[in-house]
């Protein structure tokens, strides 16, 4: 519990500083102080539903979760990075500005914590409780929750976490769409499925250790990119 404490209260910090989270900031009509609150209650319901349905908070499946979680990071990073450096030419200009030309140190932490507070939204809160939803209605022969019910709530807590997240002003067409969905949607459903295989202290340490590789990956690619 002093582990998922550090976690939370990682999350909570990045609650008061204001979250890249357009619905939270409506809902709590931009109070820092609201926005902890919510956070954390959302933290301990999403807690409470998880132990319910069989997901755990610690490290499983693995003797060496910082390995695992690494490894995880440096590949979803590079696939990331090369997602941007295909798609460059449509990409927001103050994206690419803000990706080549700001300070690399700063971003790995701001948006490591970013990370680690959407992972407690949207994938300790929400996955849980569509996992849950679900899975009482999606169940084994045997009577347990069916393994897709945890996809299909991870999946669709993803697409609720852009939808409330992106704040790209970039048109919608087809190009686009298919941006997004490799981009955002894909690695979102991912770390859903190392919460579910590998526990969700390894997930976050994913989420969290992701950007220390993606930032400057994403740095170099774009600069080389025509």
């Amino acid at each position: 519990m002093l582990k998922v404490a550090i976690v939370l209260i990682i999350g909570l910090v990045e609650a008061w500083a204001g979250p890249p989270d357009r619905s939270l900031n409506l809902l709590t009509h931009g109070s820092a102080i609201a926005r902890v609150i919510v956070t954390a209650t959302l933290a301990a319901i999403g807690l409470a539903a998880a132990s319910r349905i069989g997901l755990s908070l610690d490290p499983i499946n693995t003797k060496r979760p910082l390995v695992v979680a690494i490894i995880l990071s440096i590949g979803v990073a590079a696939f990331c990075a090369l997602v941007d450096g295909l798609f460059k030419p449509i990409l927001n200009r103050d994206y690419i500005e803000m990706s080549t030309s700001s300070p690399i140190g700063p971003r790995q932490i701001l948006y490591s914590m970013r990370a680690i507070y959407e992972s407690l939204v949207y994938r300790l809160f929400l996955g849980s409780i569509f996992a849950w939803l679900i899975g009482s209605v999606w169940r084994k022969r045997s009577g347990g929750i069916a393994e897709g019910a945890y996809v299909a709530g991870f999946t669709l807590a993803q697409l609720v976490n852009m939808g409330a997240s992106m704040t790209s002003y970039m048109p919608l067409n087809a190009l686009t769409l298919a941006y997004y969905a490799l981009r955002y949607f894909a690695p979102g459903v991912i770390w859903g499925l190392i919460y579910r295989r590998y526990g969700f202290l390894t997930n976050e340490l994913s989420v969290g250790g992701v950007h220390f590789f993606f930032q400057p990956m994403v740095n170099i690619v774009l600069l080389l990119r025509p």
